[in-house]
């Protein structure tokens, strides 16, 4: 089991209370927390232990704009790849897949942020595209 090596911490703790009020809710949690202090392992058991049809995704680099979330979202999911077209209808089918009692997981969502560098605002509208889920 990934959590065999879990540990309780005050820090998992509060984790573990955003994720059980989220689904009650219904709603958006954001975890932010620094490197190591059990982020991942604090998700995968809420998965395994409390929520078996979660879906999991680790998002990488290559996925920081709407196209390449929606992808790798359509592919963790089973759905058909979406094109330019039918990018706002694979956000309907995503959440639909999902549904209003499941949970959708994104670990290194700092990723769907773009840093502006130094050009102005950072671009979050990956972030702002998959809010539209909700």
């Amino acid at each position: 089991m990934r959590y065999a090596a879990f540990v309780e911490t005050k820090t998992s703790r509060k984790m573990l209370l955003s994720l059980r009020s989220v689904r009650a809710a219904c709603g958006i949690t954001m975890i932010i927390a620094s490197s190591g202090v059990g982020k991942t392992k604090t998700e995968f058991l809420f998965r395994d232990m409390e929520a078996p049809r979660a879906s999991f995704l680790d998002v990488g680099t290559d996925q920081a704009d709407q196209w390449g979330i929606a992808c790798a979202l359509c592919a963790r999911l089973g759905l058909e790849e979406p094109n330019a077209r039918t990018l706002a209808a694979s956000r309907h089918r995503i959440a639909e897949e999902v549904g209003p009692d499941g949970i959708l997981m994104l670990d290194e969502a700092q990723n769907l942020i773009r840093d502006g560098e130094g050009r102005g605002q950072d671009d979050t509208r990956t972030f702002e595209w998959l809010h539209m889920m909700q």
